[in-house]
């Protein structure tokens, strides 16, 4: 019969280091020998988490996978992440965020520096505004770290409006309410204008799937 214990360490902080799952503890228990700071073991076996002095998690690794970088913006937000995928190419996942403090734009950002020195280009940035605005239906993307080009420096991937339907800023909504012809006038949906706090359109860039290099 198997154990089902997970084991937490922690570092002196209190922070949460290492976590032991009850598959990686059958492998110890059967070993006999509990050898958790072996590198082929920990890489396999076990969840890990590294921080910054700030407490704040640079680096989370998951068993069996590449481990994740974390970059953040003067208000702790994680503004820049990267699997081992996009590490591969040089390219970091990206969240901007409006005056409300809410995720509005997501993509991708080529940059092939470290992540300590990203991260130190992140706590040097000094920008006018500390957060994006609409712009001729998309959003700025240059007022916060990372400064992004879209389709030169990176790629917009999604675009997330929040409050009403107003996206280029202009002072009339961008769309129309058009009743269902197949409903009766007593079945009819009404239009609202109380959208304050709710999000009202978002929209996802699609890529395209990447070739097949099956033979056969």
């Amino acid at each position: 019969m198997g154990t089902y214990d997970t084991y937490t360490v922690y570092a002196d902080a209190g922070y949460v280091q290492l976590v032991i799952p009850p598959a990686a503890v059958q492998v110890l228990t059967s070993s006999g020998q509990w050898n958790i700071q072996d590198a082929g073991f920990k890489d396999r076996w076990l969840y890990q988490y590294t921080y910054d002095d700030r407490g704040r998690v640079v680096e989370r690794k998951f068993p069996g996978a590449a481990a994740v970088y974390l970059v953040y913006d003067s208000f702790d937000r994680p503004v820049l992440v990267q699997d081992g995928t996009h590490r591969a190419s040089n390219q970091w996942l990206f969240t901007k965020f409006d005056a409300q403090n809410r995720a509005v734009v997501e993509g991708l950002w080529s940059d092939s520096r470290q992540r300590s020195d990203v991260q130190t280009a992140a706590d040097q940035f000094a920008p006018t505004l500390d957060y994006e605005t609409r712009s001729g239906g998309s959003y700025t993307t240059s007022n916060t770290f990372p400064v992004v080009q879209d389709g030169t420096s990176g790629t917009l991937l999604a675009l997330s409006f929040f409050d009403d339907y107003d996206l280029n800023a202009d002072g009339q909504p961008d769309y129309t309410f058009r009743p269902a012809p197949e409903l009766s006038t007593a079945e009819q949906p009404t239009a609202t204008t109380q959208t304050r706090g709710l999000a009202t359109v978002t929209r996802r860039r699609l890529v395209a799937p990447m070739a097949s290099t099956a033979t056969g």
